[in-house]
């Protein structure tokens, strides 16, 4: 569920215990919690109800001015339900301790340098492997050698490509080829 900073810091301080939304089927849980900007925000309650019988005092635990500010700022499409969802202040982050401490300690230090001299488990990583490269520029060697074949459907060199493959135009003939990309996950 994503919030607004101000409502976010209105839960926070305690002023905002309220939130509406228009959606298909709820996507909180009660008991549940997430992350915003002020820390863990955690989910009391979750309710459908009808959007008349939202209040003033209503409005205003949402951090509204009013009923209709909270109608307005409803989403979605207009023959889904509304819910009232009660929420409260769960604490800070839990990494927000982590941001605060910035020397690491030498036992720290000691750790991620055995980490990045071993070698990463799994396969070797893609970009490994030599992949050879052409001698001339494919624009260079088309025009050299007259203009491109044209491929039939399911071909490597048809239009839009499988998986593992992106298109790169040919400006100058104005065609579309594929070729297999090479993913790299490390220098």
């Amino acid at each position: 569920m994503m919030l607004t900073r101000a409502v976010a810091e209105g839960v926070a301080r305690g002023d905002v215990t309220l939130a509406f939304r228009r959606w298909a089927t709820s996507r909180v849980s009660p008991g549940g919690t997430f992350l915003s900007v002020a820390g863990v925000i955690v989910v009391d309650t979750v309710e459908r109800i009808d959007p008349a019988t939202i209040t003033p005092e209503n409005a205003h635990a949402a951090g509204a001015d009013g009923v209709e500010d909270v109608l307005a700022a409803l989403r979605g499409a207009k023959g889904d339900p509304v819910f009232r969802i009660a929420l409260s202040h769960g604490g800070p982050a839990p990494r927000a301790a982590l941001a605060t401490d910035a020397a690491p300690t030498p036992d720290g230090i000691t750790r991620i340098a055995g980490a990045l001299d071993r070698p990463p488990a799994g396969p070797a990583p893609t970009c490994a492997r030599a992949v050879p490269l052409p001698e001339t520029p494919p624009r260079a060697r088309a025009h050299r050698s007259g203009p491109m074949p044209t491929a039939g459907p399911g071909h490597r060199l048809s239009r839009g490509g499988g998986r593992g493959s992106s298109p790169v135009k040919n400006r100058r003939q104005g065609r579309t080829s594929t070729y297999p990309s090479v993913p790299c996950t490390r220098i």
